[in-house]
């Protein structure tokens, strides 16, 4: 269509989590078990330790440099007394894995029933990213960032003050909830998750009108549309093999 559409789109990552499991299968798997393959006959318990803990100091400091970017609020108050939000639950079917945590995270996608922030928070956004543009540049025109081979209108949400300070608050106080609340057996606190990398994108077939297909880092991401599917024609997220679940069956 003619018009365009914002959508906000971030990864989180856990702050504490166990790494990559095939490190751990290395060290323990033994003979009399299972046979290793013979690329990996060489690995001793002592290459996986210090593997392990090479691993450990690079999540460390991953977690370091995300804090830097988007510091959460621990203070901030949560409120337990909201009634969850009504998702709908769709699965993937489609040849491949997440490259992180594949045998515990589910190949699921939740899409909210309700709209998960206001029309007027939404306008706010968009309003402060506008706001910086005409501020800082000659004609107002929006950044480009490069998403695979195509371009598109956006930025980084930790380089906009004005959306940054709104966006810590946000999935302090309801996006880190909601993500525990989905996924408890993974996430066992809000207090667990931090920001990984977060950034607002501006479809139109002017400055960019799709990303390329790609997987997302990080553990779980979310993607946050700020206008109404009035408003502009066209549009939406893909995904490979998506289909519906039967709750009852949990099947696809």
């Amino acid at each position: 269509g003619g018009s365009s559409n914002q959508s906000i789109n971030a990864n989180t990552m856990m702050m504490i989590r166990q790494i990559a499991s095939f490190l751990l299968l290395l060290g323990t798997t033994t003979a009399a078990s299972t046979s290793r393959p013979s690329f990996v006959s060489h690995v001793t318990q002592q290459d996986v330790l210090e593997a392990l803990e090479v691993a450990k100091q690079h999540h460390v400091k991953s977690v370091r440099e995300a804090l830097e970017h988007y510091p959460i609020d621990l203070t901030l108050e949560i409120s337990v007394s909201e009634p969850s939000i009504p998702l709908t639950r769709y699965r993937v079917q489609a040849p491949g894995s997440l490259p992180d945590f594949a045998s515990e995270l589910p190949r699921d996608i939740y899409v909210t029933t309700n709209p998960l922030l206001s029309s007027q928070e939404c306008q706010d956004v968009i309003h402060h990213a506008n706001a910086h543009f005409q501020a800082t540049t000659e004609d107002g025109a929006w950044t480009q960032l490069p998403s695979g081979q195509y371009m598109v209108a956006g930025f980084w949400i930790k380089d906009i003050p004005a959306v940054q300070e709104w966006f810590l608050k946000t999935v302090r106080q309801r996006l880190f909830p909601l993500l525990q609340q989905t996924f408890p057996d993974f996430v066992k606190s809000p207090d667990d998750l931090c920001v990984d990398n977060a950034y607002l994108f501006k479809y139109h077939p002017d400055t960019g009108g799709r990303t390329d297909v790609h997987t997302d880092s990080g553990c779980l991401s979310f993607t946050m549309a700020l206008n109404p599917a009035t408003d502009y024609v066209g549009g939406g997220t893909w995904f490979d093999g998506l289909c519906t679940v039967d709750e009852t069956t949990n099947e696809a």
